[in-house]
């Protein structure tokens, strides 16, 4: 019993930690490589080392709320594939920032797009990458150790 619980909730840590990874990892590469690119700026970090550690770090509080959603959507959704999970997921998160139309449509009024489609898709991309790791590791890490909502 104290094994297996200790197995879900080094499930639940290391879905947390994967996902706010992910997140984190193509944020960086948004802002540090993509916009400056762009824009025509160097290449390269804006802010110190221990800056973007506490960033890194604080991070987790991403796929610590994912893995929570997810938690209380999951049987809801078990009748779907993972990928469609996945999917869904996306689809809340992108909706609830806001970020589904809004940041494309807003660049079309404003600026024609003049910051590019690959610029605009990046929330997609991020909360895409976000949850086919969250439910993939989920169903790896967490479900084996948890009976209580297993398929």
């Amino acid at each position: 019993m104290k094994n297996s619980l200790f197995k879900k909730w080094m499930g639940y840590a290391i879905v947390a930690v994967l996902v706010s990874i992910t997140g984190f990892t193509l944020h960086i590469l948004d802002v540090e490589i993509l916009r400056k690119y762009l824009s025509g700026q160097p290449i390269g970090l804006s802010y110190s080392w221990s800056i973007t550690a506490l960033a890194a770090i604080s991070a987790i509080e991403y796929g610590i709320g994912l893995v929570v959603l997810y938690r209380f959507t999951r049987r809801a959704l078990l009748s779907k594939k993972q990928f469609t999970r996945a999917l869904f997921l996306a689809l809340l998160i992108l909706l609830t920032k806001t970020s589904l139309l809004r940041g494309m449509l807003m660049s079309a009024v404003l600026g024609g797009f003049n910051r590019g489609l690959l610029v605009d898709m990046v929330p997609w991309i991020i909360a895409l990458s976000s949850c086919f790791v969250l439910v993939y590791t989920y169903e790896r890490w967490v479900v084996p150790h948890d009976g209580s909502h297993s398929v």
